[in-house]
């Protein structure tokens, strides 16, 4: 695995201190992993030292393609056919890609996909690849507690179970559907908004869940998710505070439109954000608008989530799970001859918060 991050970034975002103490825990990492048997290196792309193994030059950390090419580079001096990339650091520390937007419903769109792809042809990606965001904050710790998470959850057995969907009504065959393709044991619980809203849902019903999957609609400039009737009614569903409960070691996947959105955004301002706070172990969800159907056959976001939890269920890595999700969506539609704009800007804009290199834990 290679842990990438930019020296100074961290520093320009949580001072010297902080980067010490961030570098400190990713080496407490860098042991957890060997412990497994994964040999991992720490890449600062603009550090001299830290790339003096792969005889490369320091990057400048606001360029993403330079990054990539960085990310390609070193890749290829290791011969490995599989390459695990962890990001550390959100948009302000290693920048997401700014992609123009196929569909042109969002102007861009933000994505992680370049960093996982080996050429040129970042549609479908072929590297495993996680990402710690952090708030937009001078405090490195949802840094240093995702880093201490991911530790905790290589050393404990599992004692997750069962799956929870929260979705808007309208959505409720297409959200059953892909909440069926999960294959775990305990209870299911599917709850419906409306006529559910965020003031009368029961935070226990997250609690100790294996998944956490959400169907419902998001703003780009709002910190919530709303419920859907039919009728032009948006209750306010789902708020970061709801979050506030016992969801440690929860894997959530989100359709909501900009579920992953965390520019400029602080804790409290992206559930995404607030669900990592609370220690959930892995979040994939979109940075723009997402797409999906009524009801089944699933398609689009649903489709990402289909094969993302039947991957997890066959054993695969988060990393893998989201990447081989990619691939095989593209390789169905390609073949079909139905990949649209809205098929390639599906792939772009899911990106995953989580060590790409951990399993699902079974219960």
């Amino acid at each position: 695995m290679i842990i990438i991050s930019s020296k100074t970034k961290l520093i320009d975002a949580y001072s010297e201190t902080g980067f010490e103490l961030i570098d400190y825990q990713l080496q407490k990492f860098q042991a957890s992993l060997k412990d497994e048997g994964i040999e991992s290196d720490i890449v600062y792309v603009d550090h001299e030292e830290s790339l003096e193994k792969y005889n490369q030059n320091p990057v400048d950390p606001e360029k993403p393609d330079e990054i990539k090419a960085l990310i390609d580079s070193i890749h290829q001096s290791l011969q490995q056919e599989i390459l695990n990339v962890l990001i550390i650091g959100g948009h302000q520390i290693i920048p997401f890609h700014k992609l123009p937007d196929p569909t042109g419903d969002d102007f861009w769109i933000y994505s992680d996909n370049p960093y996982a792809s080996t050429d040129e042809d970042y549609i479908v990606p072929e590297r495993p690849l996680g990402r710690f965001p952090d708030g937009s904050s001078n405090d490195p710790c949802l840094i240093i507690s995702q880093i201490n998470n991911s530790i905790k959850y290589r050393k404990n057995k599992g004692s997750e179970f069962g799956k929870f969907c929260y979705t808007a009504f309208v959505w409720e065959k297409a959200s059953k559907a892909v909440l069926d393709s999960a294959n775990v044991t305990g209870h299911m619980h599917l709850i419906l908004t409306p006529p559910l809203k965020q003031d009368s849902l029961d935070p226990k019903l997250l609690n100790k869940k294996l998944y956490n999957y959400f169907n419902l609609h998001g703003g780009e400039n709002t910190p919530n998710w709303y419920g859907d009737d039919g009728t032009g009614a948006f209750p306010v569903a789902f708020t970061p505070q709801i979050t506030n409960t016992n969801i440690e070691d929860i894997i959530v996947f989100t359709e909501a439109c900009y579920g992953a959105n965390i520019l400029n955004k602080k804790i409290d301002d992206a559930i995404s954000l607030k669900y990592l706070q609370n220690r959930a172990i892995c979040f994939l969800g979109s940075t723009k608008i997402a797409y999906g159907p009524s009801e089944p056959p699933s398609s689009a976001a649903d489709l990402i989530g289909v094969k993302f939890f039947q991957n997890l269920d066959n054993g695969l890595s988060f990393g893998e799970a989201v990447m081989k999700a990619k691939q095989d969506y593209a390789k169905e539609y390609i073949t079909a001859g139905i990949f649209d704009d809205v098929d390639q800007k599906t792939l772009l804009e899911f990106v995953l918060f989580a060590d790409p290199s951990l399993k699902r834990r079974v219960a």
